[in-house]
């Protein structure tokens, strides 16, 4: 991505947003989210091995990670509030609780995402 992002601002200023692991992941957190997710230092090492300086680097704190799963499900949540006795409702519940469960349990707190503002 960084590459082509090069390709496409030769020169300039971008802002990018990715997660990153906040420390090792766990087995079950690499399951969820698969491979391809970075230390927060192997991200800044890519940013740099393909030209781009770093000019500011953020991070999500864990309030805002919260409100971000919260309102993944906020929207379903209050569907089923509003039709309770739809043939539905009792299956998308379960689901949301998994999703919920998930988070929870295996990827709050050890998921993270940066913000960077990178030039050239």
């Amino acid at each position: 991505m960084l590459q082509r992002l090069a390709e496409i601002v030769p020169k300039g200023r971008v802002l990018i947003g990715d997660t990153f692991w906040e420390r090792q992941p766990t087995d079950i957190a690499q399951e969820i989210h698969g491979d391809d997710i970075p230390m927060l230092i192997d991200l800044v090492a890519m940013c740099r091995e393909t030209g781009w300086e770093i000019l500011n680097l953020t991070t999500a704190d864990q309030r805002e990670w919260d409100n971000f799963e919260s309102s993944h499900r906020a929207g379903l949540r209050q569907w089923i509030i509003e039709n309770p006795n739809s043939p539905k409702a009792q299956e998308i519940r379960e689901r949301l609780d998994e999703r919920e469960r998930e988070y929870i349990m295996n990827y709050r707190g050890l998921l993270g995402f940066a913000y960077l503002v990178l030039g050239r």
